[in-house]
């Protein structure tokens, strides 16, 4: 929303968010401060952390430069590292580092290792690394396959959430299963492990009860 929007609306905006939440089929919020033009660390906008760690709703949030038109590329909103406030200030509050800081647009590791940084540091940090399996942001893998080793070289396997980025073209999802499959055998995941990726950590957080 547009700032002045916000500074004049805020408290509303957060009682819709309490109540969208209390839908059965909204399990958190998401948030892509490239997109929506406002700043990892602007304190304006805690209130919505806030409001996250109350109602326990998972915030997930876009890391990483986008590639798409009338993003924001400039690191306070791109960065992990102006989250860091947040995260310290909220810790009932769990954040999921979407994407793992990826640079998309050089397909790059970007600020990768600021964000396993946060998640080593801190118990409210999670990453998700959707859209890395895609042979259009990584084509040979390598990226994934290092993003899956450092995780498990830091001990972080319990902390690290597959997401697809789907559906997008028929066979996309088995395709970037696979991928994945592959970067996490090439780390030497156990089974257990694996399935702490896939699934596991995903019903750790969001409360799923298989």
């Amino acid at each position: 929303r547009n700032r002045n929007q916000w500074a004049e609306n805020e408290l509303l905006e957060l009682e819709a968010l309490e109540s969208a939440l209390q839908h059965p089929s909204m399990i958190g919020i998401k948030i892509a401060h490239a997109h929506q033009h406002f700043r990892m660390d602007d304190p304006d906008y805690y209130s919505i952390y806030e409001l996250a760690a109350r109602l326990q709703a998972p915030l997930y949030l876009h890391t990483g430069p986008s590639p798409f038109p009338g993003t924001m590329s400039a690191a306070p909103y791109t960065d992990a590292s102006y989250l860091e406030e947040a995260i310290s200030t909220y810790p009932d509050a769990t954040f999921i580092l979407g994407h793992a800081g990826y640079d998309f647009i050089n397909k790059e590791l970007g600020t990768f290792e600021t964000c396993l940084a946060l998640a080593a540091a801190y118990d409210n940090v999670y990453l998700e690394a959707s859209a890395l399996g895609s042979t259009g942001s990584d084509p040979t893998g390598a990226n994934y396959r290092e993003i899956a080793r450092r995780v498990a070289e830091e001990g972080l396997e319990d902390r690290l959430i597959y997401g697809s980025d789907g559906p997008q073209f028929p066979g996309f999802l088995k395709s970037y299963a696979e991928r994945t499959v592959l970067a996490l055998s090439d780390a030497n995941y156990t089974e257990e492990e694996a399935r702490l990726v896939f699934s596991g950590n995903f019903e750790t957080v969001f409360g799923i009860n298989p």
